[in-house]
């Protein structure tokens, strides 16, 4: 009689152990949600007389994760500069958009361009050149790189 009840526990536990790896009780894969980046915008002039050269510049932007002090994840701005410029967003970011042009100088080349951090360091998202007179643009997203 106490080998059937002993076969019973035994019986009941191998059922448990076993229904319990039916129950659905997985976990579940959380899908993973944007892999935002921080992002550095830079602006560059230089010419004959070093880089003491003015320039207009605009930038927009949309913060991934965080907010700006005033509480929006987007903003803008544009202005004249004289000499490099560099902007390091210290939030990771969804999107940089960007572009300049040269205002006092024929023979001054210029340029912008925009780094993002990856795992493996920081690298080029897009870079834009020129000696003309014209604007030039340029723009990055996390998307490019998910």
């Amino acid at each position: 009689m106490q080998l059937l009840k002993a076969m019973g526990r035994i019986y009941i536990f191998v059922l448990i152990l076993v229904g319990a790896s039916f129950t659905g009780c997985v976990e579940d894969e959380e899908e993973a949600g944007p892999n935002y980046r921080k992002m550095d915008l830079c602006y560059d002039i230089n010419g004959e007389g070093g880089n003491n050269y003015n320039y207009d510049y605009y930038y927009k932007y949309k913060i991934g994760e965080g907010t700006n002090d005033d509480g929006s994840q987007e903003g803008e701005r544009s202005d004249s500069q004289t000499g490099p410029l560099c902007l390091m967003f210290d939030k990771p970011m969804d999107f940089v958009e960007a572009n300049m042009r040269k205002t006092n100088c024929s023979d001054c080349t210029v340029e912008v361009y925009i780094d993002i951090e990856l795992d493996d360091g920081k690298t080029e998202c897009d870079r834009a050149t020129t000696t003309g007179s014209g604007t030039i643009s340029v723009s990055c997203s996390y998307k490019d790189y998910d």
